[in-house]
């Protein structure tokens, strides 16, 4: 579970390069690729990161988003602030196994899905 986290954590960060978009997608990039990727999941990584994502999501948030990926964008948007309470709350259960996977679980499908809208984003030349 640790490891598919971090690879995916690794893929996402990776992935924000390419062209196009202009203003938009160039701060759009520069501020996912701001975080990251961990080199551990302990609790006190985990809670460095949760902090990181949600300042992402707030000045992702505040970006003005071409009209063909706005909902591509509040769904990233929604997702990163789902994966930073995610994985806020796994910091906290580092010494329960059962329930921190549950949450690392639920911090996976939320980083799936802010993937797959910053995907979607790219595909339509919005990110560099």
């Amino acid at each position: 579970m640790r490891l598919a986290l971090l690879a995916l954590l690794a893929l996402a960060v990776a992935g924000c390069g390419g062209s196009g978009g202009g203003s938009y997608a160039r701060e759009l990039s520069s501020t996912l690729a701001s975080v990251s990727a961990p080199a551990s999941l302990d609790a006190g990584t985990l809670a460095k990161l949760a902090h990181d994502y949600a300042g992402v999501a707030d000045r992702i948030g505040r970006l003005t988003a071409p009209a063909a990926v706005a909902q591509q964008h509040a769904q990233l948007v929604a997702s990163l602030h789902a994966y930073a309470n995610d994985l806020a709350t796994a910091a906290t259960l580092t010494t329960n196994q059962a329930a921190f996977a549950s949450e690392m679980t639920r911090a996976q499908a939320d980083a799936q899905s802010w993937t797959a809208a910053f995907q979607q984003i790219k595909s339509q030349g919005y990110a560099v």
